[in-house]
């Protein structure tokens, strides 16, 4: 699954990409964390290569009519690395973020 990276915008302080799934994950400076599927290679760079993200954001994604899914964050309950609940910890690759102690997650 991705794994995000800091970016230089005014809205999305991280975004990661999985070439391999074509999953895209944004997070938003209003705490909110989207997955979008089905952004190919192409698409991606194209986000990535612009000015603004957010601007970039809203042709490449929300015009182009991907779905944007808002997903939550939660610790690998082995080694507390955070993750997108659900996902395989990408750290020690042994367990599922948030998978044993919904209390874990952040935000709530």
């Amino acid at each position: 699954m991705p794994q995000r990276q800091h970016v230089v915008s005014s809205n999305i302080p991280s975004l990661g990409y999985d070439l391999a799934t074509e999953i895209l994950d944004v997070e938003f400076l209003n705490g909110g964390l989207y997955r979008v599927s089905g952004v190919s290679s192409d698409r991606y760079e194209r986000l990535i290569g612009t000015a603004s993200l957010g601007r970039a954001y809203n042709e490449q994604i929300r015009k182009a009519g991907l779905h944007a899914v808002k997903v939550e964050e939660a610790e690998c309950p082995d080694c507390g690395v955070v993750g997108v609940r659900g996902d395989t910890c990408s750290d020690c690759g042994c367990s599922v973020y948030g998978g044993r102690d919904a209390s874990r997650v952040r935000g709530t």
